[in-house]
């Protein structure tokens, strides 16, 4: 896991360059082989989806990630901010078009931790409203082409 900008840690901008390959997308042996295939990119939390795409952007500015190697988080929870009710699609699309413009390998989702059995919420991240259909989620998987059947895990 890599943080939302290269400028999050220091490590990142020496450590990357040396664990990603520069060239090619997951799956491509590179050299020895000896490389990590991808990164995740983490998720700025409490933010709107949309307020990724400028750290994202560090990574292209510094050309220190590969982003046919990197998977990229959006916050699933916070009703409104994240993805997971549908009330941000907008957002969602201009997060998606950002990523397939810069071939980014793939997306993620993040929730630090789901509501336990009874409980309306067991953290800010999450809420029971994205339990039952998801409607986030699957507008997100429509507009990627992954929709086959929606399994929330």
């Amino acid at each position: 896991d890599l943080y939302g900008g290269p400028g999050g840690a220091g490590w990142q901008k020496t450590t990357v360059p040396q664990v990603i390959p520069s060239s090619g997308t997951v799956g491509e042996k590179f050299g020895d082989g000896k490389w990590m295939d991808y990164a995740n990119v983490m998720v700025i939390d409490g933010q709107p989806v949309t307020t990724a795409i400028t750290y994202w952007q560090q990574w292209v500015d510094t050309k220190v990630l590969n982003l046919n190697r990197a998977a990229f988080s959006l916050d699933a929870g916070f009703p409104g901010i994240g993805i997971c009710d549908g009330s941000k699609n907008d957002g969602v699309d201009t997060a998606l078009s950002w990523l397939s413009s810069h071939g980014a390998y793939g997306v993620m989702y993040w929730a630090v931790c789901p509501p336990a059995p009874g409980s309306p919420s067991t953290c800010g991240d999450w809420t029971p409203s994205c339990n039952d259909d998801a409607p986030g989620f699957q507008h997100l998987c429509t507009k990627a082409g992954t929709c086959k059947s929606l399994v929330l895990v």
